[in-house]
């Protein structure tokens, strides 16, 4: 007896239709959702690529500015670094000329002294305040504000994002003017540390400008500050930025002009002890 059915094979919709089941609710959102869930996993795969360019074109040009700093070898003179300078100190009223000399042993120790008024000295551990012959030691706060700012500062020496790490996240920021003067941006983020940002000039690749989050002890309040680096002189092969302009909110700050820079060896363990 011959089936009902020819003999040739059955066509693949046919198949399809004959095996299907009753689709429930709860399988007609699911292949509702598949092509989402599709979507969003080519979304995030296409950020993360974009993610990585933009970090590989962020290290070139800090690669560059490197480089135009005088290389790896003259990055590695500025670990341990004493400065003279004089400047106008304007707070929040009218400006005060002020003499000041630094000792930085990056990335922790600090010590700041503006001549005939206070010194300030941090480490890793502890800090100090010193005026008119007495000494204070910093709270858990104020030590911890310190040492924020002293690692700003480390990331604007360039030391610690000189090479591709897991500590630092380098992305791009945009064009922006410093100046007149066209630069490229870079924002430098850590889990532990503050977020950064730093301008690049695109004809020299040196550093024009920072940007980074602060507290104001004048204020007692979180303001943005920016630097705006000048006057790029060479000290042992290294080229530094003896002029900077300091604003918070806008309004200026701080104005100096370094009179000296060195690059000892080591540092003087004293320097980073209590005033």
């Amino acid at each position: 007896m011959r089936s009902r059915f020819p003999s040739c094979p059955i066509p693949i919709e046919t198949r399809t239709i004959l095996s299907l089941k009753p689709i429930t609710q709860s399988e007609s959102i699911m292949h509702r959702m598949i092509p989402l869930v599709v979507l969003s996993l080519i979304l995030v795969s296409a950020f993360s690529v974009r993610a990585d360019e933009d970090a590989v074109r962020a290290q070139k040009i800090v690669n560059r500015a490197v480089g135009a700093i005088g290389g790896q070898k003259a990055l590695e003179t500025k670990k341990v670094v004493t400065i003279k300078e004089t400047g106008t100190y304007y707070g929040i009223g009218d400006g005060l000329p002020y003499e000041g000399e630094f000792k930085i042993q990056f990335p922790g120790n600090y010590r700041m002294e503006i001549l005939n008024i206070f010194t300030i000295v941090v480490n890793d551990k502890m800090g100090w305040t010193s005026s008119m012959g007495e000494t204070t030691e910093l709270d858990e706060d104020q030590l911890k504000e310190r040492q924020k700012l002293i690692h700003t500062s480390y990331i604007v020496s360039l030391i610690p994002i000189a090479k591709p790490g897991k500590t630092y996240r380098l992305s791009l920021t945009g064009e922006e003017k410093v100046d007149g003067e066209t630069c490229d941006g870079v924002k430098v983020e850590s889990d532990k540390h503050r977020t950064v940002k730093l301008l690049f000039s695109r004809k020299t690749g040196l550093l024009r400008k920072s940007e980074a989050t602060v507290r104001s002890d004048e204020l007692d309040k979180d303001v943005v500050e920016t630097q705006i680096f000048k006057d790029y002189r060479d000290v042992d092969g290294a080229k530094i930025a003896f002029q900077t302009e300091v604003k918070r909110d806008g309004t200026v700050f701080i104005e100096s002009q370094a009179t000296d820079v060195s690059f000892p060896k080591e540092a003087d363990p004293k320097w980073f002890t209590k005033p």
